[in-house]
């Protein structure tokens, strides 16, 4: 906020972001794509196994950066490069880019790891949830005294008999949310269906439940306090 009170306009270096490729030591190497306002951050985290779909394959390094000026545009050339046309895009016209149709397909098409059975939910337990954050591609949660999740993916919440709540769907195909019933509600208990989702549920019974069922996108990260951050 700016000192007389109005909300102060975000600066063009706030609002890059960034296309980054990385590519592996196997020969032939894997690669793996994706968006990021900070590229070296983000290859740190890859190497220190916080994305579940890399950490098998390190060590990364960067091959290719394409900066964007927004997260929009970003975002829509990332989902653009691994579709079809883009992979045939990437092969006629990116010469560092010549091997990107091998690497989708193995990182991309490949079976994927999804929810893994050890994943780190127990913090949470006790906690209250005391923010919702809603952004243009994500809702952040955070969790006073345990750390915050961020969903990318599908969600749902059903309450205790197994009615449908609130889901994820597109902003503008909206009138309401309904996510806001869980604020100020500790998470009672857990549970973890292996590769596909988790699910806490809260003193009220309401339960959210976080997929894992993306192809090609990251579904969600959890950062627990004091720990690195890990990318389903």
């Amino acid at each position: 906020m700016s000192r007389d009170g109005s909300a102060l306009a975000p600066s063009l270096e706030m609002l890059k972001r960034f296309i980054y490729v990385l590519r592996n030591a196997e020969k032939p190497p894997r690669y793996y794509t994706g968006v990021t306002s900070d590229v070296a951050t983000r290859l740190s985290e890859h190497n220190a196994g916080s994305c579940i779909h890399t950490a098998k394959y390190r060590p990364w390094s960067i091959d290719v950066v394409i900066e964007f000026a927004d997260e929009r545009r970003a975002v829509a050339f990332e989902r653009y490069l691994k579709s079809g046309s883009g992979v045939a895009f990437a092969h006629r016209h990116c010469d560092s880019l010549h091997t990107l149709d091998r690497g989708l397909r193995d990182v991309y098409l490949s079976p994927k790891y999804g929810v893994p059975a050890g994943l780190p939910i127990q913090p949470f337990v006790g906690q209250d949830l005391n923010q919702i954050c809603l952004g243009r591609f994500q809702i952040q949660l955070r969790f006073s005294g345990a750390g915050s999740i961020s969903v990318e993916g599908r969600w749902e919440i059903r309450d205790a008999v197994g009615n449908l709540v609130d889901s994820a769907e597109p902003h503008e195909n909206r009138e309401s949310y309904r996510i806001h019933r869980l604020i100020d509600l500790p998470v009672a208990r857990f549970s973890i269906d292996p590769p596909r989702s988790f699910t806490l549920v809260f003193d009220n019974g309401l339960a959210l439940t976080v997929f894992d069922d993306s192809e090609q996108y990251e579904s969600f990260s959890i950062k627990v306090d004091g720990q690195p951050p890990l990318y389903v």
